[in-house]
């Protein structure tokens, strides 16, 4: 097949999302973390504040559970799958005024165990706000301890992650810009190890010489079956590399 068809200097949208899956993944495992832990630091920090209010205004009245409920939940992939349960419960108050409220919280399972529907439950609100209540055994402290956690833990991890790949795609696009252009030998056209839409993309294994007659090898982005299909070993065709560190290079194709 006449090579024709040669991977273009800037790779579109598909080719870069194929070729830079890593950044991408990490930078949304990144930007996930960041708002489980912003949102779990709003939530600990309103919390904070609202236990002040709690211990200087807040009164306490018997109300009556209406529902209990448990919503289960399937996380992860495969093997990892894990189960989960969460317990609410919704309940109705009354102030001294006559006035009557309907809510719902999550708490603890002992605390779930031992409430019944149409038995007692301890609440506790805010005069002003009656809605701004709480009751015995919940979770809303424990949640916002866990995003805090749990997302910080995300953020770093997606950081590291995002940054390392972040460097390497600043590093290949200066390469595309200002590399030095030497001729490359593809050795081998190899299958790669994604798939798009259902179709094995490949890359190009090459040797090139540098600017002071030294032999590298490299590897080629992902390419698609079509792009791949023009090249065959011993082909010439185009590189870019670091004059600094000429360890490192870009494919061109022509």
């Amino acid at each position: 097949m006449p090579k024709e068809h040669a991977q273009r200097i800037w790779p579109s949208w598909l080719t870069f999302g194929t070729n830079h899956f890593w950044l991408l993944f990490a930078g949304m495992w990144f930007s996930a973390g960041s708002l489980f832990f912003c949102l779990g630091l709003i939530d600990w920090i309103q919390i904070g504040g609202l236990d002040e209010r709690f211990e200087r205004d807040a009164r306490s009245v018997q109300g009556t559970v209406l529902k209990k409920t448990i919503i289960s939940s399937t996380s992860g992939f495969g093997s990892h799958r894990r189960s989960s349960r969460s317990y609410h419960v919704s309940y109705r108050f009354g102030t001294p005024e006559g006035r009557e409220f309907e809510d719902a919280a999550g708490v603890y399972s002992d605390a779930w165990d031992k409430l019944a529907e149409g038995g007692p439950i301890q609440v506790t609100y805010l005069p002003d706000e009656p809605l701004t209540n709480r009751v015995e055994g919940r979770t809303d402290l424990g949640s916002a301890v866990a995003g805090v956690l749990m997302g910080g833990l995300l953020a770093v991890v997606g950081g590291a992650l995002f940054f390392w790949q972040l460097r390497r795609f600043l590093r290949t696009s200066r390469l595309r810009r200002e590399g030095t252009t030497a001729e490359a030998t593809v050795l081998q056209v190899e299958r790669g190890s994604i798939f798009v839409k259902n179709s094995q993309q490949w890359r190009i294994r090459y040797r090139y010489l540098d600017h002071l007659g030294r032999t590298w090898e490299g590897r080629s982005g992902y390419l698609s079956p079509d792009e791949a299909a023009a090249w065959h070993a011993n082909d010439k065709g185009t590189v870019r590399f670091d004059r600094l560190r000429p360890q490192d290079s870009v494919w061109v194709g022509k």
